[in-house]
This record gives C-alpha cells, structure tokens and sequence, in this order.
C-alpha cells in the first residue's frame, strides 16, 4: 500500500521534501514516499490498483496493468498504462507528468501551480483527471481541491476512502505481498504442495500463493538485487508455539552465482538456523552445488542452500510433526533437524 485516507487525520497539503519521505500512520492515513516508490518500482514489472468508497458506501476500483515511478531526476514522473476496473480511468492522462508539490511546480499549466490551486500533490497536468491527495473533505462537493475521481462522481467530489496500491508481476504471476511490500516467497502449512523438485521448478514460481508456494529463485533475486532487504522467518510448531528469526540482511544471487544466499545480522528467539548457509549455493536434486559429498537435496528430501547439509532445511518435506527423519521441514534451534514444523513462512522487506 502506497497511500491510503480515511478521515482526513493527515494533513497531505505538505512540501516537496515531505512528500519525498514517508509521513502519516501506516494503520490509517499515510503516503510511502516517493524515494521509496522509485526504489521499488523502478525495475519495472509492477501492476497498481487504486480502492475508492463514496459517502452511500458504494465501491469502486481502477487497476494499471503498468506502473513505476521515476528517480529525483526525473521529478518522480509517473507511468501507468493498462486500465481496468469499474471506477472509470483518471489516471492515465496523468501518465508522463511529472510530480508537484505546493512549493515546486512542474506541472504544464500556465495558469499557475497546480498543487496549490487544486490543494494537494500529484502527477499534474493542466490540472488533473484525479487528485488523490487532494483536500479530505467528508464528502464535500463544493471545490476542486477535493481528494477526487474525475470517473468517479467528478473532480468536486471529496471521497470517503482511497487506497493505492501496487504489487511485482513477474512472468504474470503475482508476488504475495503483506502490509507495506512486505513480500512473501515461501509458505508451508498442509503439505498440500511437492517441494521436492528440480532446479528449473525452483527458478519459477509454483504452489498457491494463498497456501503453499514458493516464489521463485529468479523473483526473489531480481527483486532483492535493487536494493537492502530484511529477512524475517515465521515458524509454529505442533503445540502452536510460534518463533520467529530475523536478519537485517537478505540478499540472493544471480542464475550464474547459482543463486547463493548472502545473510546476516540475526535477531529473534527462534535461534540462528540460517547464518551457516550465507555463502552457499542453491542446491535441488538434480543440481547439486553443495559442498558435501552426496547431494544434500536428495539426502535432506528437499532444495536449500546446502553445504554439508544444513541447519535449516524449510523446503525439505513436510511431514506433519513427525520427528524420526532428516527429510523434515526443519529448523535445528527450534526442536531439531528431524522435527517437521507445523507452520513456516518466508518473507522479506526493503530497509
């Protein structure tokens, strides 16, 4: 989620500096920041969906199937393109223009600062189609510098919620993402899905990524290549105890690296399972990068980042709290290597 407003207890009328960083309450009313919208975007791949409700509580939605955001030097200049939805399309005249706020106008209109004639910041023309962080007005419709909709009951009308928000496509797959791009790529919870498989399977995404998947080995290494990501690993086992092991430092790499697993600065109290496969390859059954001398994915009944095997084999075979085998889904400070573990997610976050 990029934007969201709900009751106008953010004030969005704000500078050029302000709207670069982040600001607001990302519970309720809050903008993500520029800066970060870039770094995020700025790979390409991104689809956006925008979330607006009226005062009768009636719902519309327009999605981009292409979205990103430009650098600093760009002026932050927006492309979008690909409309779908029921809300009508106000966006994509946006499409090219670059970013104004009250205080630095690079809008096209000669009639003055759009920011501050419409009251608020955007991607302005001469002067817009939508103004999402325009004036929360509680469903006034008096003013054009009401938060507004062009398809959506006009340009006057103050709307009651508006949220944006976008997410990584890759291969036409959808990333899962959580929160504020917090992005899921490895899920265990049934053993409803083979994660006993090859080097090809695991460079793509596979399993239902509202149950059980996996990413993909090329996505969580384009996306962790753009800039500093947090790791953090959610673990449960039988009895419904949880822990959890977080590392400040997460990063994957490239197909010709052989995926290799760079991670460090661990915190939690699931204990350190992880840190002594930092500078391993990834191994599956049929490509075997480990140090050991057998395959460790064939030993261990999974694929990992092996050396001589493991500490942590979380795509090894779920086994529903069995605790006699190697193969399990594993995690060696939190009952052992042959525990099978209820409940595992993966997931990381930009820093």
């Amino acid at each position: 989620v990029i934007q969201r407003r709900t009751d106008g207890s953010e004030n969005f009328y704000r500078t050029w500096a302000e709207y670069q960083e982040k600001f607001g309450n990302l519970s309720n009313e809050f903008w993500l920041g520029l800066e970060n919208l870039h770094a995020l975007t700025r790979t390409g791949g991104y689809e956006l969906r925008i979330e607006l409700e009226d005062c009768a509580n009636i719902r519309r939605f327009a999605k981009f199937s292409s979205f990103s955001i430009g650098s600093v030097e760009e002026q932050y200049s927006l492309t979008v393109s690909g409309y779908s939805g029921n809300a009508g399309d106000s966006l994509t005249y946006h499409n090219g223009r670059s970013f104004t706020t009250k205080d630095v106008d690079n809008d096209s209109n000669n009639g003055g600062n759009c920011a501050v004639i419409e009251h608020g910041a955007w991607w302005y023309g001469h002067c817009y189609a939508s103004n999402l962080n325009g004036a929360y007005l509680n469903c006034q419709t008096t003013t054009d510098q009401a938060a507004s909709w062009d398809g959506f009951h006009g340009t006057k009308y103050s709307l009651k919620f508006i949220e944006m928000k976008f997410r990584p496509i890759k291969n036409n797959i959808a990333v899962a993402c959580s929160k504020i791009c917090i992005i899921v790529f490895q899920r265990r919870t049934d053993g409803s899905e083979n994660f006993y498989r090859t080097w090809a399977e695991y460079q793509e995404t596979f399993g239902n990524l509202s149950n059980e998947f996996w990413l993909g080995l090329d996505n969580i290494h384009d996306l962790t290549a753009t800039k500093a990501y947090e790791l953090r690993i959610e673990l449960e086992d039988c009895e419904n105890v949880t822990k959890f092991a977080k590392y400040s430092s997460f990063f994957v790499g490239s197909v010709a690296e052989n995926y290799f697993l760079k991670v460090s600065g661990y915190s939690g109290n699931a204990g350190d399972s992880l840190s002594y496969q930092s500078g391993s390859h990834f191994t599956t059954k049929d490509v075997d990068n480990d140090l050991n001398v057998g395959n460790c994915a064939v030993l261990a009944h999974g694929a990992w980042w092996y050396i001589n095997c493991y500490h942590s084999n979380l795509n090894g075979a779920y086994l529903k709290c069995q605790t006699t085998t190697y193969h399990a889904s594993s995690w060696f400070t939190f009952h052992g290597t042959q525990y099978s573990l209820k409940f595992i997610e993966m997931k990381f976050r930009p820093i």
